[in-house]
């Protein structure tokens, strides 16, 4: 028996539903995170701070702050790189999931240089930690056209060509160094098609753009985490973008609370009573005669 399949055993039965899914997935996240350590393996659901690691499977411009609890990259050159860096879910399987995570933009020097752009943003289901070998979803935020103008988009590299994506744009909003965002990649299992979403925010939680996909025939690589481009001119470009956590997590259920809310507006939707009604029910209670009362009236 696995670590996970222990895990679930462990969780009181007759707790309600939607209390099951939040204990699970924090006794999951503990495990991962128990389970991780520096290993290149984890377990769904999967949470890192980056308190005490970064992801394992990382090439060159990665590295740990610890003091910061962050997972920084810093590239600089005159050549295009793509850096990348991995976590191995062993047990992902055809889980819904959202893949979420916060970054800093630190420095960015010429960020559409290059044919390519510039670009942060996740690697999903790749087959090995270097997302090479085989296809994967590449769902980024690129500069690749405008620094002003960015583009939220959705790909498949090195696919079957059963994806379906609708890229959407940041319009104005750009990519400026010193500001924080979220980026957070949903996806969600609809018979044997996989439809993905993904969205970046501001720091104040504003959606700035976001892209949808459908696959027809998913993947199933077992490898997740970062895939950021520096663009490559003569002149030099930099990419230095620091992230404080990524986190793999099962798509919530709706709670009991969205049950109680609608329960009281049923309430508050019943017809009232008439007013007729109301007067019939609301009459006074007439007294019948106490036995005193008979007695005096048959004297007289």
């Amino acid at each position: 028996m696995n670590v996970s399949s222990l895990v679930v055993l462990s969780i009181p039965m007759k707790l309600h539903r939607s209390k099951q899914f939040a204990l699970t997935t924090a006794v999951f996240a503990v495990v991962s995170w128990i389970y991780c350590g520096t290993a290149s393996a984890a377990l769904f659901p999967y949470a890192n701070d980056f308190s005490s690691a970064g992801l394992p499977n990382a090439s060159a411009g990665w590295s740990h702050d610890a003091a910061n609890g962050e997972f920084d990259l810093d590239s600089s050159g005159t050549s295009t790189a793509a850096h990348t860096s991995s976590v191995d879910i062993t047990n992902m399987g055809t889980n819904d999931f959202v893949m979420s995570t916060r970054f800093t933009i630190d420095d960015l020097v010429n960020p559409t240089g290059g044919s390519a752009g510039g670009s942060v943003g996740f690697a999903a289901f790749a087959p090995s930690g270097d997302f090479t070998g085989g296809a994967y979803y590449l769902c980024d935020w690129t500069t690749r056209y405008d620094v002003n103008n960015t583009t939220v988009r959705i790909l498949e590299l090195g696919g079957d060509g059963n994806t379906t994506a609708t890229n959407g744009s940041t319009d104005t909003y750009p990519i400026l160094s010193g500001d924080t965002f979220e980026m957070r990649l949903t996806g969600v299992y609809n018979g044997g098609d996989l439809d993905l979403t993904l969205e970046v925010l501001n720091e104040n939680g504003s959606l700035l753009g976001m892209a949808t996909a459908t696959d027809t025939t998913p993947l199933t690589g077992q490898y997740f985490g970062y895939r950021d481009r520096r663009p490559g001119t003569s002149s030099g470009t930099v990419l230095d973008v620091d992230y404080d956590y990524l986190n793999i997590q099962g798509v919530p259920e709706p709670s009991s609370s969205v049950l109680l809310i609608g329960g009281i507006l049923a309430c508050f939707g019943k017809r009232r009573r008439s007013p007729a009604s109301q007067s019939q029910t609301e009459q006074p209670f007439e007294r019948a005669p106490t036995r005193l009362a008979c007695e005096d009236k048959l004297r007289r």
